[in-house]
């Protein structure tokens, strides 16, 4: 696919609306429970984290995302 057919493509893709999607459905699909503490958690307590992180080559797909909440998203963070 050339530049122009890409630069297409995406001129109507919405990132963040995306994003917000794709965090609802394996909310719905891991039933809402941190995959770290295993505790039950609302939608707004959990994020997306790569497990293999976007800089060193990480993607966008589920098996690369964990459903975490904030309190053991920051406890991972500082570990790093």
């Amino acid at each position: 696919m050339s530049i122009s057919r890409n630069r297409k493509f995406y001129s109507g893709f919405n990132k963040s609306v995306w994003w917000t999607q794709k965090r609802e459905r394996l909310y719905r699909e891991r039933s809402g429970t941190c995959q770290i503490c295993n505790e039950k958690k609302s939608i707004r307590d959990l994020t997306l984290h790569h497990i293999i992180p976007k800089s060193i080559g990480g993607r966008d797909i589920d098996v690369n995302l964990m459903l975490i909440c904030v309190s053991c998203h920051r406890k991972k963070n500082q570990i790093k």
